[in-house]
């Protein structure tokens, strides 16, 4: 037996990660915000922006111009304040308020059939609240795509370039114009924010969502908002695209370490002498893939619960076609019985697979919904017999080497047409 020390050690080496920073900047919803400046380097015609937030239901909306939408921003190169000109803005993403679902616009650029018109997107999913969810919007020059915990929420055609030689400023939590005043403020937390400068596949979303980033070909930017102090978030892929902290947004440590979840697996502590609070502080220390998901967890219980039954029902037709009732000895003391379980866990079709060998002498296939009889040579020793052995000790009337019958007329080594052994196994 393993000592409970030696336990310990186990765990930790399975589920313990090389030390990470899985941080966050929180944001009071009525003035903080980070400034990019003007960052022209994170303009772009065609664009992916996405990032992990946690909303706790405040902050102030502000509008993205006529015809535009009213949200709380999360990332923002747009704000509402010319239009027709490089004051027109690039991209928003945001809250739309006061429904709460996503929402994301952009604005006509010069070469469009009427620059600055406003061409919004919203989402269709009630935004939880004190919970962490990845949002991200795409739009590959025709298309916007928006994008809620990986799940696509909303497509529109638009078919016009947006304004990507903006000089409004960039921003996280807040809209600034071209002179850097700020409009609209978010409240709660962000993580790992990114910008592209091209559309990514939903699958590319859904599948890096959980993934921290450093640099990849086609990233503008990304922020993993891990500094833990500090005034500025620091721009990973090393581009130098640095954001400053404005009037005081909070670091948060290990903060999405609860909630970023991946997996539908539950990490449990085996050691019941550790405390609860030891065990949540440990619980920070894993990596977000190895989260638990509840919803996920849920999901993936129904799904398997539906397929057990569905297995298990087939299982037991199999069972009774195979093994009709009979007196005597136990089905599951059978050696047939092994073989039945065997063969039916390597096809996991309805019933028995007669395909296969499950007795000497005789083998079992379908044909045109039939079953197949077939007598193996070591089980005919004269095909002029009178009499030939089943291969359970019993016999049949004539010796046809092969002959039709129906499913009902076949129980697993013996039909009606056979006699069974004396002892009735």
């Amino acid at each position: 037996m393993i000592e409970m020390s030696k336990k310990r050690a186990l765990v930790a080496a399975a589920l313990i990660v090389p030390a990470a920073a899985f941080g966050a900047l929180s944001f009071n919803g009525t003035n903080q915000y980070v400034s990019f400046g003007t960052a022209r380097s994170l303009g772009s015609p065609t664009f992916t922006l996405e990032t992990w937030f946690n909303w706790n239901g405040g902050g102030v909306a502000t509008t993205t111009g006529n015809g535009g939408v009213l949200a709380i921003p999360l990332i923002a190169k747009l704000s509402a304040e010319a239009d027709g000109d490089n004051r027109d803005g690039n991209y928003f993403l945001g809250i739309r308020s006061p429904d709460g679902v996503l929402a994301a616009d952009m604005e006509e650029g010069a070469k469009g059939v009427a620059p600055g018109t406003n061409h919004p997107v919203v989402g269709v999913t009630i935004i939880t609240t004190n919970t962490w969810h990845h949002a991200a919007v795409t739009y590959n020059g025709t298309t916007w795509m928006l994008y809620l915990d990986g799940n696509l929420e909303t497509a529109l055609v638009v078919g016009q370039p947006p304004r990507s030689d903006s000089i409004q400023h960039a921003a996280l939590a807040s809209s600034l114009n071209s002179m850097g005043a700020p409009l609209g403020f978010f409240a709660g937390m962000l993580d790992e924010v990114r910008i592209w400068n091209y559309a990514r596949s939903s699958s590319q979303i859904a599948s890096n969502r959980n993934l921290q980033l450093r640099g990849a070909a086609g990233l503008l930017g990304c922020w993993s908002l891990s500094e833990t102090n500090g005034l500025l978030a620091h721009d990973n892929t090393g581009k130098g695209t640095t954001g400053t902290l404005r009037n005081g947004p909070s670091w948060e440590n290990d903060n999405r370490a609860l909630e970023d979840v991946v997996t539908t697996i539950k990490l449990t502590a085996v050691d019941p002498d550790r405390t609860a609070a030891l065990r949540q502080a440990e619980s920070k220390r894993v990596a977000p893939i190895f989260r638990f998901d509840p919803a996920a967890a849920d999901q993936a219980d129904k799904k398997f619960g539906a397929s057990f039954i569905i297995t298990r029902e087939q299982f037991i037709a199999g069972l009774a076609e195979s093994f009709p009732q009979q007196s005597g000895t136990q089905i599951t003391a059978r050696g047939e019985f092994a073989d039945f379980v065997t063969q039916f866990r390597s096809s996991n079709v309805k019933g028995f697979p007669f395909s296969t060998s499950t007795a000497p002498g005789r083998r079992y296939s379908r044909i045109s919904g039939k079953l197949r009889c077939e007598t193996f040579p070591e089980a005919r020793s004269s095909p002029a017999r009178s009499q030939a052995s089943s291969g359970h000790g019993g016999s049949i009337s004539s010796d046809p080497l092969i002959r039709q019958c129906t499913s009902s007329e076949v129980r697993f080594g013996w039909s009606q047409s056979f006699s069974p052994p004396p002892n009735g196994t």
